[in-house]
């Protein structure tokens, strides 16, 4: 097994592993860390489904997942986090600076081939300052500060120092010199500055034969510099997909504004019927969410009886909103205890559906909405194959059933990102 990778949530798992796959490496991701683990495989990706955890739940979910695999002989280890820093950054470093071998921690968490790059330590969105965007406002993980050094320090004290952009433009002898200096000083973090894949690619050969051991941490955009290293610069052709002719569901349970621009231009642009699920049902009482729920699998019964396929979303505009965080307050429900009940509940209908009819493609957005889905199913594992579009894997969701599946992380993509992915799978 050449690598580890532990991601905080399951389309971060999945759009990172998938660097591995496209490149022929086998790879895996869990889901439940009571499955099987597959010795012969090459990459391992271990999904601790902690982002929104409280910090010392999210520090024992790091520690275990490095426990359950202590037996294996890595060669690397690969701390997979959000691109926006979403999540409990610093506690997640703590917990593998504590448990593994590593002596540091490389923190590029740059993505630019997403358009998240980081230039002297702050987190850009575009064009955007990372605080200025919708991230800073994200219901379950809100983000307060577009410096990467000041979101890892809100959970851990471990000294931080920096390869800026500057020093990237000054080659790889100067950043090897810079890495030195900085270990000399005990520095355990080094967040790295990334403006495009050259800054990426610089970084990874200046850190890659360093003598001491360490970790690299970051989003796609690294892990794509190590997939690469590992299949020794292979192309990659893309995999052939087989899929069947059975309905195909589509989950959406992110709210970010592009998903729902893609939401909207699928349910524009095709045939599928979209059934709103109304949060607010969700939440009232038990009977009102089992009457909420029961009147949404009637409809989507009665859309695929009519050979149409289906989308499961909630609504997500802003009066919507604000009427749901107030009821939400009001019974006493966090934001995180929120996000859970709304992509369980896309869980529960799509164990209902497949219950009944032999659904055999996915498209699944949102992290959380993700991972609720295989849970509810029974799905324990992710074969990943390849990607649709940057950062938009397909693979097969393994267990109970197999399914091809289709994921996306809800900030990512273009508006036409969904109907692509639909018409990816076979979809009309």
């Amino acid at each position: 097994m050449e690598v580890l990778i532990i991601a905080d949530d399951l389309t971060g798992a999945n759009d990172t592993g998938v660097q591995f796959a496209r490149r022929h490496l086998q790879t895996k991701v869990l889901i439940n860390k009571e499955a099987l683990i597959d010795k012969d495989i090459d990459i391992l990706v271990l999904d601790t489904d902690s982002r929104s955890s409280p910090y010392h739940e999210a520090y024992e979910k790091v520690k275990q997942a490095l426990e359950a695999v202590k037996s294996y002989d890595m060669k690397w280890i690969y701390k997979k986090v959000d691109s926006t820093m979403r999540g409990n950054i610093g506690v997640e470093l703590d917990a593998i600076l504590n448990y593994s071998d590593a002596k540091f921690i490389v923190m590029a968490p740059g993505y630019p081939d997403n358009h998240r790059i980081i230039r002297n330590g702050n987190i850009y969105v575009g064009n955007h300052l990372l605080e200025k965007t919708y991230f800073a406002n994200d219901v379950s993980t809100p983000i307060k500060s577009s410096a990467v050094q000041t979101i890892i320090e809100e959970t851990s004290d471990r000294k931080i120092g920096s390869i800026t952009i500057d020093d990237l433009s000054n080659g790889k002898s100067h950043v090897q010199e810079k890495i030195h200096e900085l270990r000399q000083d005990n520095v355990e973090i080094i967040v790295c500055d990334s403006a495009n894949r050259e800054d990426l690619h610089t970084l990874f050969h200046s850190f890659l034969h360093y003598i001491e051991p360490f970790v690299w941490c970051g989003s796609a955009g690294m892990a794509e510099q190590l997939a690469m290293y590992l299949s020794k610069g292979a192309d990659v052709p893309k995999n052939k997909l087989n899929f069947g002719q059975g309905p195909i569901l589509i989950g959406v349970g992110s709210v970010h504004d592009m998903t729902r621009k893609q939401l909207d231009y699928l349910l524009e642009e095709t045939s599928i019927v979209g059934i709103d699920i109304l949060t607010a049902n969700l939440l009232k009482s038990e009977d009102s969410k089992k009457k909420e729920l029961e009147k949404a699998y009637q409809r989507a019964m009665m859309a695929y009886r009519s050979e149409q396929n289906v989308a499961l979303y909630t609504m997500a505009d802003s009066e919507t909103r604000r009427g749901v965080q107030k009821l939400a307050k009001e019974k006493k429900i966090t934001n995180a205890e929120l996000s859970y009940m709304i992509s369980s509940s896309i869980g529960i209908l799509a164990k209902q559906l497949m219950e009944s009819i032999s659904i055999d493609r996915a498209i699944l957005t949102g992290g959380d909405t993700a991972k609720r889905v295989a849970e509810h199913i029974g799905c324990d594992q992710f074969h990943l194959i390849d990607v649709i579009e940057e950062g938009v894997p397909v693979g097969i969701l393994e267990g109970k059933y197999e399914l091809l599946t289709i994921t996306k992380a809800g900030g990512f993509g273009e508006e036409h990102s969904l109907v692509h992915a639909y018409l990816a799978l076979g979809g009309k």
